[in-house]
């Protein structure tokens, strides 16, 4: 079930694309569904990714960051912030990034297109592999 969760979220996700211009990170709904149990790693795994962005804008008026290495350090930012937040205690127990390379694809979208149209293609998109997916059958809040 992995396996096509993420094949459906890669082609759904292309489509998408290609219908409205806005990008939603190929893999990240399909992460996204599969954590639907858990909505309070979804929740924290989008402000890291916000944050990590806000950083990036603060950082790009002292540092040259363009391709490969905007994406790198958004992803090497967004493991520091849940690294400090973990250290401070400020992250509830339960929540958790999801992935290693999901937030720094959410901050990427946000950082190319904006916070609104990205968290609006990012729900538009995984509500509809959720939908699809509850279609074809399968359970997606099993914890």
């Amino acid at each position: 079930m992995y396996k096509l969760i993420i094949l459906l979220s890669a082609l759904i996700s292309i489509l998408y694309t290609e219908l409205t211009g806005l990008s939603t990170g190929l893999i990240v709904p399909g992460y996204l569904v599969l954590q639907l149990a858990y909505p309070q790693r979804i929740l924290y795994t989008i402000l890291v990714a916000a944050a990590a962005s806000l950083v990036l804008k603060w950082t790009s008026g002292f540092l040259v960051l363009y391709g490969r290495r905007r994406f790198v350090f958004l992803m090497v930012v967004t493991l520091l912030l849940d690294m400090v937040l973990a250290k401070t205690g400020l992250v509830p127990g339960s929540a958790d990034l999801i992935g290693i390379l999901v937030p720094g694809l959410i901050a990427r979208d946000f950082d190319r297109q904006g916070y609104a149209d990205g968290l609006i293609s990012l729900f538009v998109v995984t509500g509809l592999l959720a939908a699809l997916l509850l279609a074809l059958g399968y359970p997606l809040l099993r914890a």
